[in-house]
């Protein structure tokens, strides 16, 4: 996947504004202070992962060890206002200004500044082309637009007071847990799990490459050889025919479920997805990923009007095992498959 952006910043450092060019220059979703809606670490970190093209907040800096384990390719750029000129900026817009909680932030920032990787811009640097063309280019991979650089220029893109007010009283008793949630992350790792689907030219050579060990323990080398003929799988692909869902646990390429568009010639059947190479590394066994690969494929596919999955699975291996894990999602054993050998090699 592309890999996603994230812009921390103190308030009243532009944010807004950049969130709001960079989702033009982009045609992609960009976020502003995610944070403030999310009930759990996880939620903002899917958000940050799958949901949004990237996103610009105000008060989530101390988040960026997690965020750094957790989704490791992100692309983090850091703005950096002189305090005193925030304080001045909150007070003319009306907000009072949380001097130690702001401190903490700046030391954050300062902090996270330091590391490989990151981009780091005055805020001053904000009003030029040159800056700006480091920002975009770093965020999003592509070469500076000048045209809607200079069109979003010219907009001045703020917060309003109230709204933002009103969200942040709402909010509370959940920031507060959020808050909690973040103290417990930071003293000790916990993994983040990460399910959705991935364009398939995204993951091809990952699944290729887990699905030498797939083929080998649900085969038992009962079938033929393993070989991934990709290039018809991207021409379905292509045509939304194959879809993948992935499975990552702190970006790490974990497993997979395919599904193949079913065309019945035989009868009138309501839309139909069969399931094909299903598989989750044993190593994050732990983690439960068969069932979660295969409750975000269900939901997924659902909302799109996809009445019926066909489940399947060999009798070797994990596999043996998995026709009690469909019946308990649910599904309803229908059919059995079986290979008879013919000819010489019998």
């Amino acid at each position: 996947m592309t890999p996603p952006f994230v812009i921390f910043a103190l308030p009243r450092s532009r944010t807004a504004w950049l969130a709001h060019w960079l989702a033009h220059v982009s045609g992609a979703r960009v976020g502003h202070d995610l944070a403030i809606d999310a009930n759990t670490i996880d939620h903002w970190l899917e958000a940050v992962a799958r949901t949004y093209r990237g996103t610009c907040e105000t008060g989530a800096v101390e988040v960026w060890p997690i965020l750094r384990r957790s989704v490791p390719n992100c692309r983090i750029i850091t703005i950096h206002r002189p305090l005193e000129d925030v304080c001045a900026s909150l007070a003319a817009a009306g907000y009072t200004s949380p001097l130690e909680d702001l401190t903490r932030r700046r030391a954050a920032l300062k902090r996270l500044a330091e590391e490989d990787g990151v981009l780091s811009v005055p805020f001053g640097a904000l009003v030029d082309p040159k800056w700006c063309a480091m920002v975009q280019e770093y965020a999003l991979g592509q070469p500076f637009n000048w045209s809607a650089w200079r069109e979003a220029d010219e907009i001045n893109i703020q917060v309003e007071y109230s709204t933002r007010i009103q969200r942040l009283a709402e909010r509370r008793p959940a920031l507060d847990k959020l808050k909690a949630e973040l103290a417990e992350r930071l003293a000790e790792h916990k993994p983040f799990i990460s399910v959705g689907e991935e364009p398939w030219a995204s993951v091809a050579e990952d699944v290729e490459r887990m699905g030498v060990s797939h083929h080998a323990e649900a085969t038992e080398a009962i079938a033929g050889d393993y070989r991934l003929d990709q290039k018809t799988l991207f021409d379905l692909a292509a045509a939304s025919l194959w879809r993948v869902f992935v499975a990552r646990v702190d970006g790490v390429f974990a497993g997979y479920c395919c599904w193949m568009k079913e065309t019945n010639l035989e009868e009138a059947a309501p839309p139909t997805m069969n399931h094909g190479p299903f598989y989750a590394s044993p190593c994050f066994a732990r983690h439960r990923l068969g069932v979660k690969l295969l409750n975000v494929s269900r939901a997924v596919l659902e909302a799109e009007g996809y009445k019926i999955l066909r489940l399947h699975h060999t009798t070797r291996g994990r596999g043996a095992k998995a026709g009690a894990l469909y019946e308990q999602l649910g599904a309803v054993e229908y059919q059995r498959e079986y290979i008879w050998r013919v000819g010489n090699d019998a």
